[in-house]
């Protein structure tokens, strides 16, 4: 009940006047408005549920597109989820991340994941309605309801997450249904094999990955939905309009040349204006010329296509050489009987670092780690050997993203580690 909940904090949204519900508790509150029929005994709430009435109490518009227009949490994937303030610029990148997929008032997004988060919002609903184009929403995800949803509403666009990659692809009414309106789907994973299946198995044609973060206002890059396939699959695609991408040397903080992996950083209208009451972290990040640290890491090609390459503390050094946990997720992925699988690094004395997989398996097969260290061996160098292979239930997971918290995961490696030593 967000409504009571919010009159709890704030008594006069159930019984003060719109525009005056502020309290001790909340004294810049404003405005509540509700987007769904209000609850009866709220004289508080702001009814945008249907047509304005004549004479609608209305918000006054901002001006200022500097000016914090949405709070958007992280995702949690290195640490405790921060508050990015995002500024009224937000509507400007909504249009132009729709440019390069053609987007335009008769497209329609199906998406049934939360709407609290950056992808839903910023990254989901509004690149379609600032065309005017429709949203479907779906309270959770379920493959079926998803599929008769696309046939009946002639969904065009749909966000794809690598688990409802594959219960799509695993549904009986996949075949059964008429999705060829189908013609975008946005994948939140690099993996080829789920880009892959995503293209034959569910036959979208526009498989489309991108870059970027809920500090930058989601997407950074884009390819173009009709360009080659290989080229989707395999780069993050080029900038987006006023924004500038260098790749820097997290070291020296020099920028570095085409094709040499470096730190991401952002420039732009769309960088975040700061953590919400964290000025210190905000420091750590947003840089006085502009720049925008992302720690991730990828480089740039001569076209100034950009591939992702993981999360800077993400990579670990093990016998004095650099290992990207990606490169090894990727060959465990193509192991027959794995559905899930991540990989971390963590500190095994003598300044050096050893890696450790957890590795989800398909249901009803039955993997064992010793196993997956076994065909691992031939297809790896040997420092880029995990030593040891947990098989896990499930991942730890972000709410909403579907993305793997890995600090989680190096917690729980350490004290398996330390067990076993023990």
């Amino acid at each position: 009940d967000f409504v009571g909940e919010l009159a709890g904090l704030a008594p006069g949204v159930r019984d003060g006047a719109p525009g005056a519900v502020g309290s001790e508790t909340l004294p810049a509150l404003r405005w509540v408005i509700v987007a769904d029929a209000p609850p009866q005994g709220y004289s508080g709430l702001t009814d945008w549920s249907g047509p304005a009435p004549e004479g609608l109490n209305l918000p006054p518009m901002e001006g200022d597109l500097d000016q914090p227009g949405i709070i958007a949490y992280s995702s949690g994937t290195t640490a405790l989820p921060k508050g990015a303030m995002i500024g009224h610029h937000v509507w400007r990148k909504g249009w132009d991340i729709g440019i390069r997929v053609d987007f335009d008032e008769d497209d329609c997004l199906y998406m049934s994941i939360p709407l609290f988060g950056s992808m839903a919002t910023m990254n989901g609903v509004l690149p379609f309605w600032t065309r005017g184009a429709k949203v479907v929403l779906g309270e959770q995800f379920d493959a079926g309801v998803c599929l008769e949803a696309i046939e009946q509403e002639r969904v065009t666009a749909v966000h794809l997450l690598p688990p409802i990659v594959a219960q799509l692809a695993e549904h009986p009414d996949l075949e059964r249904r008429d999705t060829s309106s189908l013609r975008i789907g946005f994948v939140l994973s690099i993996a080829p094999e789920i880009l892959d299946k995503v293209a034959d198995v569910l036959r979208i044609p526009g498989v489309m990955t991108g870059y970027g973060m809920t500090e930058t206002t989601t997407v950074l890059t884009r390819n173009r939905w009709d360009d080659p396939r290989e080229v989707r699959h395999a780069t993050q695609g080029f900038a987006l309009p006023d924004i500038e991408l260098q790749i820097v040397d997290p070291q020296t903080l020099e920028a570095v040349p085409a094709g040499e992996q470096g730190e991401i950083w952002s420039r732009g209208y769309c960088n975040m204006l700061g953590y919400y009451n964290k000025p210190e972290e905000t420091a750590r990040v947003l840089r006085e010329d502009g720049w925008f640290r992302t720690g991730d890491t990828g480089w740039l090609d001569e076209t100034g296509r950009l591939t992702y390459t993981g999360r800077l503390g993400d990579a670990y050094k093990s016998r004095g050489f650099n290992v990207a946990p990606q490169e090894i997720e990727h060959v465990i992925a193509r192991i027959e009987g794995v559905r899930q699988c991540a990989v971390v690094g963590i500190p095994s004395g003598n300044d050096d670092n050893v890696g450790v997989a957890y590795i989800v398996p398909e249901a009803g097969a039955r993997l064992e780690g010793a196993e997956i260290l076994r065909v691992l061996k031939p297809k790896l160098a040997s420092y880029k050997m995990p030593g040891e292979a947990f098989i896990v239930n499930e991942l730890p997971m972000t709410s909403g993203t579907g993305k793997v918290q890995k600090f989680k995961l190096r917690e729980d490696a350490m004290a398996r580690m330390k067990l076993t030593a023990g």
